[in-house]
Formats: structure tokens, sequence, C-alpha cells
């Protein structure tokens, strides 16, 4: 039994369909595959990124901080500093220790011991 003309061209154009919804499963497959490998790269760049401005945030509070803490050193390595805390009546010499308690933010400082007096700060015991 031959089969029609006809019916051999309705199982090519079945063929041809099955062929082509393949195809389109393929090509969405690829597109999800695609849209799934650009959403980890942008994941991935924005979390690099957002280290990136944390460290650096970090790198300059760490030099404000050490700015802070070289200009204090920088006070207290001349003999003739004097200074005394906001919060209190005594002066101190940069080589006293009970001075060296004294949080940087807290200190004030003057040119000398007669300035410091003026102000009505007395010796500290411990730098006598």
């Amino acid at each position: 039994m031959r089969k029609s003309i006809t019916e051999k061209k309705e199982k090519i154009k079945q063929k041809f369909n099955l062929i082509n919804n393949k195809a389109l499963g393929a090509q969405s497959a690829l597109l999800v595959l695609i849209l799934f490998a650009l959403s980890n790269t942008a994941s991935f760049i924005l979390g690099a990124l957002s280290i990136k401005e944390y460290r650096q945030t970090a790198a300059i509070v760490s030099l404000q901080t050490q700015k802070a803490e070289i200009a204090d050193a920088v006070r207290m390595q001349s003999i003739n500093t004097v200074f005394a805390s906001r919060h209190g009546k005594k002066y101190y010499f940069a080589w006293c220790k009970a001075g060296q308690k004294i949080k940087p933010a807290n200190k004030v400082y003057f040119k000398d011991e007669k300035e410091a007096q003026k102000h009505g700060y007395t010796l500290s015991k411990s730098c006598k």
C-alpha cells in the first residue's frame, strides 16, 4: 500500500512542527540560561562594588583616627606641653603618667604653666 502524496505532506509537516517546537524549547532554555548568567554576574559586580566602598570607608576612618593620634603624639612630644582635662582642675606635663589617661577629645592645651594657672588649674601631684 502506497501512501498518497497528501498523507506524506502531512507527515512531513508534523515532523517539521515537532522540530520547530523542540527548537523553540531549546531557544527558551538558552534564553533562561543567559538571563541566569547575567543575573549572577550583576549580583557579583554589585557585591564587589559594595565591598570596595566599605573598604574605602574603613580606610578613611582609619586614616582619620591615625591622623588624630599622630597630632596628639606631636603635641605630647614637647616637654613644655601643658594640658588638662576639660572636666578636671589639674594640669599635667606630657611626661606625666596620670595625664596620659585623659582621652584626647577631653584635653585642653596651654602654652605654658602660667597660662594653665591663669585658667584656674593646679599642677597634678603626679607631675611634681
